[in-house]
């Protein structure tokens, strides 16, 4: 019963992400497109060069180079396809952080990842693939903070 009760929540999951699969468009709400016709630029940047690259930026005198040295930053990134992101994982447990600035496409891209995932296009290695959107988390605190 167990193992059917766990069929059943992945199964769930999956209907989840392929019935939400598609984007609404800014300008007009009413229309979307599908999410495979999205263009997902994506990159990794390692944790350990950012730093040492910040470090650099911060010791550098205020001149022009440090416009060459932000550049070097944020700049330098290695490019990857979409299905080779768990690869690039070192740990036992596939963990990514996907950041950036607000619009850039974070939710849109975690979103392409659950419906291949749901699709069976990419990951079928794992069971669950569990999408939180936390800007969904701060919002419900936020209600919870204005009702008490």
């Amino acid at each position: 019963e167990t193992q059917s009760k766990s069929s059943y929540l992945v199964e769930t999951v999956k209907q989840h992400y392929l019935q939400h699969s598609r984007i609404k468009r800014l300008m007009n709400p009413a229309k979307s497109l599908p999410i495979e016709q999205s263009y997902i630029n994506l990159a990794i940047v390692t944790v350990k060069e950012q730093y040492k690259k910040e470090q650099q930026l911060h010791s550098t005198q205020y001149d022009d180079s440090i416009l060459n040295s932000y550049e070097e930053i944020y700049g330098m990134k290695t490019a990857i396809d979409v299905k080779d992101i768990f690869q690039s994982c070192e740990r036992e447990e596939k963990q990514i952080l996907v950041f950036g600035r607000a619009g850039i496409g974070k939710s849109t891209f975690c979103r392409y990842i659950a419906y291949q995932w749901a699709k069976g296009s990419y990951w079928s290695q794992y069971e669950l693939l569990a999408l939180i959107p936390l800007q969904r988390l701060t919002t419900i605190r936020n209600i919870f903070i204005c009702k008490t």
